[in-house]
């Protein structure tokens, strides 16, 4: 049973960042900055890709801005971090990359 709670746990934390409102996982927050003009930031998990985390804020940008929208600004950089497991012959080490994606918005 508890080997299949940890099965359970490590396939859950394998998977990209859904598309969700910011929280442990990551996940889109939004900012007003100014009349019909937003600022959304996507940030995923390691095996989230730059271009899923992209095609994110664009549908934020969509959900803010129904009539339609252009993009003012867009900014993305990925994170490099190491992900370390141990099974019981030895330690892996695996370098991931953790995208974060910023657009200011401005709808039609």
């Amino acid at each position: 049973m508890r080997r299949c709670v940890w099965l359970l746990l490590l396939g859950l934390a394998a998977c990209a960042t859904p598309y969700q409102p910011m929280g442990f996982a990551g996940g889109y927050v939004d900012e007003q900055v100014g009349p019909g003009e937003y600022m959304i930031r996507f940030a995923g998990n390691g095996f989230t890709s730059m271009g899923l985390s992209y095609q994110y804020v664009m549908r934020r940008a969509g959900e803010l801005c129904p009539g339609g929208y252009e993009v003012l600004d867009r900014m993305g950089h990925s994170e490099q971090s190491t992900v370390y497991w141990e099974t019981r012959k030895s330690i892996t080490a695996q370098s991931v990359s953790r995208p974060e994606i910023m657009a200011r918005i401005r709808c039609r």
